[in-house]
């Protein structure tokens, strides 16, 4: 996990641990807590000033050591901006491409398996798991604010 991914870890734990309703990112119906794809105002606002926060300290840990003091706040808006919509897409990619399996017997829906031939697949793309949707998300941003930083 990378530091644009952190907000997202943030908004998973305080969005899946409350009692406020969790809806899917695409379609805003209810969706099960904990669920790939699931956002709540909560966590959303957790994503936000988690992005801020891991702005913040890489600021004050890295960046104090090579950027002039007087390009700060610069910065902390990007690194802020890319960690939120970076937790938005990986939201979006989770509910859209994360394969996602049915448990007859519970009636839960299953994200991760050791076998996938005892449970009913109901959506995604086999073996798209959370952590290629982390990678996917990791890259797409960073090479979405690469060219952004570059062109201004």
């Amino acid at each position: 996990m990378n530091i644009l991914n952190y907000s997202g870890l943030i908004a998973s734990e305080i969005g899946s641990r409350t009692k406020g309703v969790t809806r899917s990112i695409i379609t805003f119906k209810k969706i099960e807590q904990g669920e790939s794809g699931g956002i709540s105002l909560l966590g959303t606002f957790s994503a936000l000033l988690g992005s801020v926060f891991i702005a913040v300290l890489s600021y004050l840990l890295i960046l104090s050591l090579v950027v002039p003091i007087y390009n700060w706040y610069y910065y902390l808006i990007i690194i802020s901006i890319a960690g939120f919509i970076g937790n938005l897409i990986d939201s979006i990619l989770g509910i859209l491409i994360q394969e996602k399996y049915l448990d007859s017997n519970t009636n839960k829906i299953l994200e991760q398996t050791n076998n996938r031939k005892e449970y009913q697949k109901i959506s995604g793309i086999q073996y798209i798991n959370n952590n290629v949707v982390n990678l996917i998300t990791t890259v797409s941003i960073t090479v979405i604010f690469y060219f952004i930083i570059n062109l201004i």
